[in-house]
């Protein structure tokens, strides 16, 4: 089987890379590039398909799910809440672990949600973040998703 990176693949930090859902090959390739922990911030029926599950044991990975419902009519609280969650299990992973952070490819992007605020969390101006957000985004988020990225001080 050839190893081909995700659609999507990007570096955002050294030891954390983003992109849309895994596709034939890419765990081989993210393996090889030393990534052990996969986090899922999507849909989980698009999850991992059997064949990634059976590789994904075989070679070892971390798999975790913490699904963010992007829907603009869906519970604020719940929503902020699911962002919290995925924000505080990124920021304490520890240095030189590298994780590979992905999504179902729907958009808009909780991938990119979830990267604009550890941006912002991480020094970056929000201005800068959301661009950064919007640049890969396809079309603009509504409102509720840009408010988070401009209120991310409040999911430290």
């Amino acid at each position: 089987m050839s190893k081909n990176p995700p659609r999507g693949f990007r570096y955002h930090t050294p030891d954390l890379s983003l992109g849309r859902s895994l596709s034939n090959g890419s765990i081989e390739f993210l393996c090889e590039e030393g990534f052990r922990k996969f986090i899922c911030v999507g849909d989980f029926s698009t999850f991992l398909t059997s064949y990634d599950r059976e590789t994904s044991r075989e070679k070892k990975i971390e798999i975790h799910h913490y699904p963010i419902d992007m829907d603009e009519f869906s519970n604020k609280y719940d929503f902020e809440n699911q962002v919290s969650r995925a924000v505080k299990f990124i920021n304490d992973i520890g240095p030189g672990s590298k994780a590979y952070l992905f999504d179902n490819g729907e958009s808009p992007s909780a991938v990119l949600l979830v990267c604009a605020c550890l941006r912002v969390l991480s020094g970056w101006s929000t201005g800068d973040a959301l661009y950064e957000m919007l640049i890969f985004q396809d079309g603009i988020p509504n409102p509720r998703i840009l408010n988070l990225v401009l209120d991310s001080q409040k999911l430290n």
